[in-house]
């Protein structure tokens, strides 16, 4: 027979598993190494808890960039990502008490994986708009299962920058292989790809919008980036 002190403790237990659920991983995504990049976003909301699992295909090190995002400067909006599977592995980055643009941060998974998660109090945040610009947007690499590692960005040129109708960019003649170009808005999204030769290639931009981009190469020697500025 239940004692009224036993029914009150297990009501106190109720109620605190209630308030404090366990995050569970709500996207798991599998990172190629064949030099493709994967994208994402995210707007978070008031009493938010999501998390996200990246593992790369090959065991590699995988690498996430940020490209856009903010997070309000209060305690209780936390963003922590781990060099592993779940929260026990590694802390890589948890947010200062600070509002924060997290637009080129980069945290890499040593273990060929990353696990982030995210919570938030229960005002101000992506979804309400009470701040400007500040869904995230990132995209994720992997070495690749050939050792493969970012090339230097001066192994490419591009001009002008900012680009109003044409952007050209330039390919050393010894580039090996087939390179292909994408240019991602700042949430993430893929907004023009294209084929390229060794020598100097023209890009129509004239349909993109006002703003910042990030313009990536994939080729055989890796994955190179550079930032762009659209201005019409």
């Amino acid at each position: 027979m239940l004692t009224h002190s036993t029914l009150k403790i297990l009501a106190l237990g109720a109620a605190w598993m209630v308030m404090s659920p366990t995050l569970q991983a709500q996207d798991t995504v599998i990172v190629p190494c064949d030099g493709d990049t994967v994208f994402g976003s995210y707007c978070y909301t008031n009493n938010d808890q999501h998390t996200w699992f990246w593992q790369s295909a090959c065991g590699a090190a995988v690498t996430v960039h940020f490209q856009s995002g903010e997070i309000e400067g209060n305690a209780s909006d936390q963003m922590r990502i781990y060099d592993g599977a779940d929260a026990m592995a590694p802390l890589l980055y948890s947010n200062p008490a600070s509002d924060l643009d997290l637009a080129g941060l980069s945290f890499v998974g040593l273990s060929g994986m990353l696990y982030m998660e995210m919570t938030s109090n229960a005002t101000n945040c992506c979804a309400t708009g009470n701040f400007v610009g500040t869904q995230w947007g990132w995209y994720l690499t992997t070495d690749g299962a050939t050792g493969m590692k970012e090339r230097d960005a001066t192994d490419f040129s591009m001009f002008p920058n900012p680009a109003d109708d044409q952007l050209h960019i330039d390919l050393p003649d010894g580039a090996l292989g087939r390179t292909e170009v994408r240019v991602a808005d700042a949430l993430g999204r893929v907004v023009y790809r294209e084929m390229l030769v060794p020598g100097l290639n023209t890009l129509d931009v004239h349909g993109l919008r006002n703003g910042s981009y990030t313009v990536l190469l994939t080729a055989p020697e890796g994955l190179v980036t550079k930032g762009l500025h659209v201005i019409h």
